[in-house]
């Protein structure tokens, strides 16, 4: 498993001890939800939602940044999260170029602040 239900589990530190998830459409999601109760203790509220809403990844569900990520602010900080959700709300307001550099100038202004 390489890709997360929402994350890139490439990002997630929890990779090494779970193993990574399905996304959230894939037939083996419940038995990896299950699986995951097991070894971490607790159910995986991304994964879980990620099934409940049919979906495969978070960042194509029209609610992604959601409350599950800025209550668990993990993998992802607030200020990413701020960022997409700024970046979502700001796509009716440029055109296909402008967009990019937009999208460009808030991710620089994020690496900076991690600086």
């Amino acid at each position: 498993m390489t890709a997360a239900c929402g994350i890139d589990c490439e990002t997630c530190e929890l990779k090494v001890e779970c193993g990574g998830c399905p996304s959230g459409t894939d037939p083996r999601a419940k038995d990896r939800l299950d699986e995951l109760t097991r070894l971490i203790g607790f159910l995986c509220p991304v994964l879980r939602c990620a099934m409940q809403k049919n979906i495969d990844y978070c960042l194509r569900c029209d609610e992604f940044p959601c409350s599950i990520h800025y209550k668990y602010n993990y993998p992802y900080s607030d200020l990413f999260l701020d960022s997409a959700k700024t970046m979502k709300e700001r796509r009716n307001d440029f055109g296909g170029d402008e967009f990019r550099q937009e999208m460009l100038r808030i991710t620089l202004e994020h690496r900076k602040s991690k600086k």
